[in-house]
């Protein structure tokens, strides 16, 4: 669901800044650059993902330094589909700087963050209710409507990133 909402992302950032001519920077090179660059993003997501996976699980005996992994991954994985829409509106000649995509991107992150701590403390109740099937099919339930928010949060940022490189420059225009 990451990397599909990411590639949504990015496809969206590609065709708004090049089909309503938001670059300032002209060719197929451009256009080019952008795709790859948008490609790397996920290639580098989906490696270090991996990695990061299996060092959380090497560690998931170690409550609170599993804890603090999955945050401080959260974090990581929230900053990857922002930074790759900013490499591509720079790459296009079109980033924009806003205080409100900073606010937005703040809020954005402490929900993500919270949201990836509750997600951790359900698990953990539920490793403590392992005999009861009901808890458990509930709390699988919970977390996966938890998981589902964290990524509606990841993407506002990005996609705020975008709409306001659409409005910018349709007032540049």
């Amino acid at each position: 669901m990451t990397y599909i909402g990411n590639i949504g992302v990015y496809a969206a950032c590609i065709l708004c800044i090049f089909v309503l001519g938001l670059n300032t920077k002209k060719g197929k090179k451009v256009l080019t650059l952008s795709i790859v660059a948008a490609a790397v993003s996920l290639v580098v997501q989906v490696i270090s993902d991996f990695l990061m996976n299996m060092l959380l699980y090497m560690i998931s005996d170690e409550g609170d330094l599993y804890s603090g992994g999955a945050v401080v991954w959260d974090i990581v994985n929230f900053a990857f589909p922002l930074v790759t829409v900013i490499v591509i509106s720079m790459i296009a000649g079109c980033a924009k700087k806003s205080p409100v995509i900073i606010v937005i991107t703040a809020l954005c992150l402490l929900a993500s963050v919270y949201i990836e701590y509750t997600e951790y403390m359900v698990f953990e109740e539920s490793v403590s209710n392992l005999g009861n099937m009901f808890e458990m099919a509930a709390t699988d339930s919970d977390i996966r409507a938890l998981g589902t928010c964290q990524e509606i949060f990841n993407k506002i940022s990005p996609v705020a990133y975008i709409f306001l490189l659409w409005v910018k420059g349709k007032d540049e225009k």
